[in-house]
């Protein structure tokens, strides 16, 4: 949908979307640790361990968020490192900033997500 505006607004996407994701996996990782802790709390019967794991994962998801924000931030002051032409670096710097405004809601639902996959309710995304 990008391409159809202009390749200034192209590049700036997909730099964006290069340094965002190259750093939030770092936080989607992490939190896939939470499915096979749950599943084997689960399996052992300790429920009270399942209900820590939860809330460790959500507290998991919010740490990571916030450090993983804090890179972001730091990448965007510093976007000339890349080489890109001012209007690039002004357009990335934006999206950045909107990307980053969602990386703790999806680090949320990823550490939801994980656990509720180490409970064994596994349901296809619609």
């Amino acid at each position: 949908m990008i391409g159809k505006l202009d390749a200034v607004n192209l590049a700036a996407a997909s730099l964006a979307n290069s340094i965002f994701f190259l750093i939030a996996i770092l936080g989607i990782g992490t939190l896939s640790a939470i499915s096979p802790l749950v599943a084997k709390s689960k399996a052992e019967g300790h429920t009270n361990a399942v209900a820590i794991l939860f809330r460790q994962g959500i507290w998991a998801a919010i740490l990571m968020a916030l450090a993983i924000s804090t890179i972001l931030f730091v990448l965007t002051l510093n976007l000339e490192w890349f080489g890109q032409t001012e209007r690039v670096t002004e357009l990335t710097r934006n999206y950045l900033h909107i990307l980053n405004a969602g990386l703790l809601p999806m680090l949320i639902f990823t550490a939801v997500k994980q656990f509720s996959d180490g409970l064994g309710y596994t349901k296809p995304s619609a």
